[in-house]
């Protein structure tokens, strides 16, 4: 595989990771806000989440 098609690969993976993130946002924020979780905690929650998945 050239050089420039595994740019490419890596630049759709990231696409795709920011987009499930991105999709995943708004539900992990409203789970912190329901168990209580002020406005910083809420904002800092889904880094949190997925965060670790990613680690993982």
């Amino acid at each position: 595989m050239n050089r420039k098609a595994k740019t490419a690969l890596v630049l759709a993976l990231v696409a795709v990771v920011a987009m499930a993130f991105r999709v995943s946002w708004n539900a992990l924020r409203d789970v912190a806000k329901a168990i209580g979780a002020d406005g910083t905690a809420a904002t800092l929650y889904p880094f949190v989440v997925d965060g670790l998945m990613a680690l993982a």
